[in-house]
């Protein structure tokens, strides 16, 4: 189930899609296109980041090694967005910035809520776990 309702069934079986409104699509640039793939890198970079010092805290050794294994591997890949964001074409079609209004409801609670994500231009969604995470936060807040 990768569809909408199938990423709210996964978050809870007695959650319910309410409502659900394609708010916009715009346009995004490549020049756009890469600055926001790079922002979401860094995000998930500093997540990381996070968990190896959480590691070392903890002297998790096994932890320590494969998540400085990953940062280093993810920083050669930050360095690659870089060098992308400041060739990239500010006129050239690179995909859409999709706005989704939708609203939840579960027994007698609802949330209503706004996810943004990224299409690519032959139509691949390109941050799929970001709205995981927020459906996930909708849902967290009605309780």
């Amino acid at each position: 189930m990768d569809n909408f309702v199938g990423r709210v069934l996964k978050v809870d079986p007695l959650l319910r899609l309410d409502s659900f409104e394609v708010a916009s699509v715009d346009t995004m640039t490549e020049e756009t296109g890469r600055i926001i793939e790079d922002s979401i890198y860094s995000k998930e970079y500093g997540r990381i980041e996070t968990q190896l010092n959480n590691a070392i805290i903890s002297k998790q050794k096994d932890s320590i090694d494969f998540l400085k294994y990953e940062l280093d591997f993810m920083k050669k890949e930050m360095d690659s967005l870089t060098g992308l964001i400041k060739s990239a074409d500010p006129q050239k079609k690179f995909g859409f910035i999709i706005t989704l209004l939708y609203k939840l409801r579960k027994i007698d609670k609802t949330q209503k809520d706004t996810v943004y994500f990224f299409m690519d231009s032959i139509g691949n969604i390109v941050n799929s776990k970001m709205i995981d995470i927020v459906i996930q936060k909708s849902y967290e807040r009605m309780k």
